[in-house]
């Protein structure tokens, strides 16, 4: 009995605590900075922008942290237009060993790096952080990091957000850092648009890059187009943890290979096209040697004269499976290349099932189309039924292609966000 009452007498003070979650809705003319940048906020709260711009001469510095049943929210008013700004000499938005925090709805543009994540003064990493919904853009350097050397960022999900028009070096998402300094894993990226990161500053410009060593990722239903580096570029997982899965995204007009993988990945059911480098491309990056890769049912669109898949290395790690995937190329010998040692037959690459056809024979199959895409920005819908119908094919196959963009367009639609 006396246990019984213990328990009822904990949910009631848990009851309680979740009553006293405190709702901020603040403009830009309130006291705003002390809010986000203070240590008011507790597990729970929410803090509801009003439209307007938000900046000021200080950095801004959000250090809050919420509890995995009780985060602390940061969000836009329904129908507002939040726009964070600031100088070149700092990053709009810090997030200071930030844990089990979310921000929703908000436009970044401007100052150095859109949104960059650490840990804070007292050694604590950044964890479990939601960036959802945002319009990130024309940003000094890269648009979000979490890159910062001897730090674990876990837990975090970026997803439904547009981020363009970078500088610097000019990625969308910097995650991890070179040579397993770094480590970010458990992550979900996911419904992200992602475009233009090819301006004429930009020396580098990649969509998503998951820097060695960091492990258990998803990639996934992102689309990615007219970037400078890969769309999306995986190192290998330095033996932390399981693969990083590539799942589901469509990239197109990249100035370089559109994907590449150098080890422990899966890569998955992307669709790629118009890219001036190879379109699925795996070879050996800083200590990561290709190797426990799975690479299925890809459709890879090249009329570029390079590769549409391309795994080449001295050596391999681990076995290499490429199955199922389908080149469309003006050239078969440019579909695939694959010229790998396999470690004294250690190790295999196991090829099967694949197909090239000619660009006259272009046929998607529907059942790759994504079903959980969802997808970010006003254009959207035009961009990629444009692009997917720019190929100089003969009919009937060109009226499909269009019909495919059109047909992923209005299935995905509803979630269009408007900015």
């Amino acid at each position: 009995m006396i246990l019984l009452f213990r328990i009822f007498l904990w949910i009631g003070i848990l009851g309680m605590v979740n009553l006293q979650a405190t709702q901020y809705v603040l403009s830009p003319t309130d006291d705003w900075f002390s809010i986000l940048t203070g240590s008011s906020l507790q597990p729970g709260d929410e803090v509801v922008l009003t439209s307007g711009v938000y900046t000021t001469s200080s950095n801004i510095a959000i250090k809050h942290q919420g509890t995995a049943d009780n985060p602390i929210t940061i969000r836009a008013a329904t129908g507002a237009n939040v726009v964070f700004t600031h100088d070149i000499d700092h990053n709009v938005l810090n997030l200071e060993g930030a844990r089990h925090l979310i921000l929703q709805g908000l436009e970044v543009t401007g100052g150095s790096m859109g949104i960059r994540i650490y840990e804070n003064s007292q050694g604590e990493d950044a964890k479990f952080i939601t960036i959802q919904d945002c319009y990130i853009h024309h940003t000094g350097e890269a648009a979000i990091t979490a890159n910062h050397n001897n730090q674990t960022y876990e837990g975090m999900i970026f997803r439904r957000n547009e981020i363009s028009h970078t500088g610097g070096t000019g990625e969308g998402l910097y995650l991890g850092s070179n040579y397993n300094q770094s480590q970010f894993f458990n992550s979900l990226i996911e419904n992200n648009y992602i475009h233009h990161l090819n301006g004429s500053l930009v020396v580098q410009g990649d969509g998503v890059e998951i820097k060695e060593g960091s492990y258990n990722n998803i990639i996934r239903n992102n689309v990615i187009h007219d970037i400078n580096y890969p769309g999306v570029i995986v190192y290998g997982t330095a033996g932390n943890g399981g693969r990083n899965t590539i799942l589901g995204n469509v990239i197109w007009n990249c100035n370089d290979n559109a994907l590449q993988a150098a080890a422990d990945a899966n890569v998955e059911n992307n669709l790629i096209f118009n890219t001036l480098g190879d379109g699925i491309h795996v070879r050996e990056h800083q200590n990561s040697v290709p190797g426990n890769l799975n690479i299925t049912n890809n459709t890879v669109i090249n009329n570029t004269g390079y590769y549409g898949i391309r795994i080449t290395d001295d050596n391999i790690s681990g076995d290499i499976l490429l199955t199922n995937n389908t080149v469309y190329t003006a050239d078969s010998n440019n579909a695939m290349l694959l010229a790998v040692s396999s470690q004294g037959g250690l190790y295999q690459l196991i090829a099967s099932g694949n197909s090239i056809l000619g660009m006259d024979q272009i046929n998607i199959n529907l059942q790759y189309l994504f079903p959980t895409m969802l997808i970010t920005g006003t254009d959207t819908n035009q961009v990629i039924m444009s692009a997917l119908s720019s190929f100089t094919v003969p009919e009937p196959s060109t009226i499909f292609v269009v019909f495919f963009g059109f047909f992923a367009i209005l299935f995905h639609c509803r979630y269009l966000k408007k900015f």
